[in-house]
């Protein structure tokens, strides 16, 4: 069991969707009330400097572990790894953690540079910008990520399966995952190898 002690605070981001189920407990919860919780889990650890370029392609509440690894990082000055992040939603107010996004990004220009795009049609009318808008596409992405031949390059896949297997291929079974298959989706399209792109599932 794990518990907090002493004066150590946990941030959440919870994104509310109808009949969501972990979002309608934390609804439900009247203030004073408790919730238990178990971890961390940590899914990919990160290592200052173990590579020197990190890209991200994430959707909706999939920007999450992105943002965990880019606070980490960015506040860390002997870490020299540099950050590409591409971040696509429905419109530009579904965009979560875009004023800490922005922040980050000011704060450091050198490593840190993130794109937004948005899917819909509604972007017009918030004047978002038109090669920001529509589907991530094999353009979008390249023109956001380092180059797939780019040395010592790392990409970080997160979001609604949908979005994986469109930038990925399908996932194989775990037991059935070959590390030698090439990459399927956009990233595959562009020549990024199976090796160098973590997908989160």
């Amino acid at each position: 069991r794990w518990r907090v002690q002493g004066p150590t605070s946990v941030d959440l981001v919870v994104k509310r969707y109808d009949n969501g189920y972990f979002s309608d407990m934390f609804r439900r919860l009247e203030v004073g009330g408790t919730m238990g919780f178990r971890g961390p889990v940590i899914t990919l650890p990160y290592a200052p400097n173990a590579v020197a370029r990190v890209a991200m392609v994430c959707g909706g509440t999939g920007v999450t572990p992105m943002y965990q690894i880019l606070r980490a990082a960015l506040r860390d000055p002997a870490d020299a790894t540099t950050f590409a992040l591409l971040y696509a939603n429905r419109t530009p107010g579904d965009i979560l953690l875009r004023d800490e996004l922005d922040a980050l990004a000011r704060r450091h220009p050198d490593r840190l540079v993130v794109r937004y795009v948005v899917d819909a049609a509604a972007a017009a009318a918030a004047d978002w910008p038109p090669e920001a808008v529509g589907r991530l596409d094999a353009a979008k992405v390249a023109q956001a990520l380092p180059p797939p031949d780019a040395p010592s390059t790392v990409v970080l896949v997160c979001g609604p399966k949908g979005l994986l297997d469109h930038l990925c291929g399908p996932a194989a079974p775990p037991r059935a995952r070959d590390p030698d298959a090439p990459l399927g989706g956009v990233l595959g399209a562009l020549g990024f190898d199976r090796r160098r792109v973590v997908r989160f599932e």
